[in-house]
């Protein structure tokens, strides 16, 4: 199966008439583990060998959905559970992606390693969060995945669980240990990522659990400049309320009076 990005940002996914013509992928797509079973237990077939993606069956199993081939691909080869493909993607990290979670809660089960991160150091539990999927979250930290793991951008799952203004998972991750205040490759907090985005729920969220209102990011600017800059009065209000720093400068030496007033949020 192939996958291309529309234009809207949508994602189409296309057949790979190669990969569905082998026997066992083709088993695999038909939930057919009778078969998969019998193909498993033969020598004569390798289900180890990667394909030119670098995927082996185990992988088209947690893609489609297929738990109940997951757990026979297992039971003949436990070794594989966290091969990863080209782009580091390990099974578990398919099936999140795709959100199979009966594929996750059997992967889990049987030892995937919930922390293994693909090539842009996402973990399955950033892209649980990415998925906006409250109950893989739940899944994950139950078998102790790990919080304040980085994306190579500086992303963490809470960070990403606010941009969704999830406070579901938010809440979530805090009760599991997670930072209130991390900052990506900017130097962008939780708090200036809901500020930014007027998600009011989440950054009532941060604040209740201690975040510091008056955090900067790497280019001087605080949550309260950053709602300001965006129209974002409400957030603005809370801030205030919250004794942000109306008298912080941000980029270019503008306080967010000024920017407010140079976007025409004059109230």
């Amino acid at each position: 199966m192939l996958a291309y990005h529309r234009g809207d940002g949508s994602i189409q996914y296309v057949p790979d008439t190669e990969k569905e013509q082998d026997p066992i992928v083709k088993a695999i797509l038909n939930g057919d583990v009778t078969t998969v079973r019998a193909m498993a237990r033969n020598s004569g077939n390798n289900i180890v060998r990667p394909d030119k993606y670098g995927w082996i069956p185990l992988h088209e199993a947690a893609y489609h959905g297929q738990d109940q081939c997951v757990r026979v691909l297992l039971g003949a080869q436990p070794g594989v559970i966290n091969k990863c493909d080209l782009k580091g993607r390990t099974a578990l990290i398919l099936a999140v992606e795709r959100e199979k979670v009966a594929c996750v809660e059997a992967l889990l089960e049987m030892g995937a390693d919930p922390d293994l991160a693909n090539k842009e150091r996402e973990s399955p539990l950033y892209k649980a969060c990415e998925m906006d999927n409250a109950k893989i979250v739940a899944m994950l930290l139950n078998h102790s995945a790990m919080v304040n793991k980085y994306s190579i951008q500086g992303w963490t799952a809470l960070l990403e669980a606010v941009s969704r203004n999830n406070v579901e998972i938010c809440e979530m991750l805090v009760r599991n240990g997670a930072k209130l205040s991390p900052t990506n490759m900017y130097g962008i907090t939780p708090l200036s990522t809901a500020a930014q985005n007027g998600h009011v729920e989440t950054l009532r969220f941060l604040i209740k659990h201690g975040a510091d209102v008056n955090s900067e990011a790497s280019d001087g600017s605080t949550a309260l400049y950053e709602a300001a800059k965006n129209g974002h009065e409400d957030i603005v209000e809370i801030l205030l309320s919250q004794k942000a720093d109306a008298n912080k400068v941000g980029k270019k030496g503008l306080l967010p009076l000024h920017i407010a007033a140079q976007q025409g949020n004059d109230g």
